[in-house]
């Protein structure tokens, strides 16, 4: 006689199935990228998490649940959120972190940011919501293009409506803006009552999303197969480069970032060899610039340049013992408690 299981089991089992497919489904959910830059201009910093370093963002950058983004001194970028493709512009000195309520649920989940500080300009899709916190309060969107801005200093948030209705709100209150108003909250206060402006004032308070796209991308040439051996030095090229024309574009005069470089021991020269430094600044002229690396030890590096209104160029570079050659370095400590250095060439013959 052939033994089934008990009436009761059968359900218990498929309960849990059901719950452990629910809950794997959670997982994939929360390992899904919420949105991705589709844009950068200048030095924009990315991390996962508020322990994790910071490390440059590029276009293409996917972000996940809880990543962080910031923007430096005229630096700016421009972010989709995947689901919806609701877009933010960040302008400068923005500091934030993404999030999206209601992940692996149906309908989509809703995209929300929570921003330390600085400025961001979102365009919402129709029927699609949206929330922004800031220290002081909640702005709550249902497709809609709006500016939203906070001074950490003031404690202030302030926001200026392009389109649609957004609601401010905090512990104290709630207000409702319309289409070219402006209202503001304080920490400590409820949201004031919104005010009209003007299409100029608001036109001048937006103008600076104009300026999200870069106007160039900086491209890093090398010179040779981009190897240098230990001790040797290396030429590299900067061009700034128009997205319109793809071509080096003569009218860029820009400082650039110091240069960002992910191997120790290097020295960089942007005066022809006279004097060496660890992060230069390349000065940009008529589209053109040059600095000389000087490799000290082994390894492969990796270089981003960045700049105002420049899109990130990168370039690697090996640096590597001569055929036949090799250099040793190490540390120690003398018998007067100083820290020596000692190098040792190594020739086969």
């Amino acid at each position: 006689m052939s033994s089934c299981p008990p009436f009761r089991e059968v359900p218990m089992l498929a309960l849990c199935m059901v719950m452990l497919f629910l809950w794997e489904l959670r997982d994939c959910a929360s390992e899904e990228p919420i949105a991705m830059v589709v844009s950068v201009s200048g030095k924009v910093e990315w991390r996962e998490g508020e322990k994790a370093p910071w490390k440059l963002a590029t276009k293409g950058l996917q972000l996940f649940q809880g990543n962080e983004l910031r923007t430096g001194p005229l630096s700016r970028a421009t972010i989709v959120f995947v689901a919806d493709g609701s877009r933010v512009l960040v302008n400068e000195d923005t500091e934030l972190t993404l999030e999206a309520k209601g992940l692996g649920e149906i309908p989509k989940p809703t995209g929300r940011l929570r921003m330390f500080m600085g400025e961001v300009y979102s365009k919402v899709r129709p029927n699609r919501s949206f929330e922004i916190e800031t220290p002081v309060s909640v702005a709550s969107v249902r497709g809609t293009e709006f500016d939203l801005s906070h001074d950490a200093e003031l404690e202030l948030t302030e926001l200026v409506v392009v389109d649609g209705l957004v609601e401010l709100s905090n512990a104290l209150g709630r207000t409702l803006a319309g289409a070219y108003m402006r209202t503001s909250a304080r920490r400590g206060e409820p949201p004031e009552p919104p005010d009209t402006l003007s299409q100029r004032q608001v036109r001048d308070r937006v103008s600076w999303t104009e300026r999200v796209e870069p106007k160039w991308k900086l491209n890093l040439i090398p010179e040779g197969e981009g190897k240098v051996p230990v001790g040797g030095t290396l030429e590299v090229l900067v061009q700034a480069i128009s997205p319109r024309t793809g071509q080096v574009d003569r009218s860029c005069r820009v400082t650039l970032h110091p240069l960002s470089v992910d191997l120790p021991g290097l020295l960089f020269s942007t005066d022809g060899g006279r004097t060496w430094a660890q992060a230069p600044v390349v000065q940009i002229e008529a589209g053109e610039g040059r600095f000389i690396l000087k490799g000290n030890k082994e390894g492969t590096v990796h270089i981003t340049a960045t700049g105002p209104d420049c899109a990130p160029g990168e370039a690697t570079i090996v640096v590597a013992s001569e055929k036949g050659r090799k250099i040793i370095e190490m540390e120690y400590i003398d018998e007067k408690g100083k820290k020596r250095r000692l190098r040792i060439e190594l020739e086969e013959k």
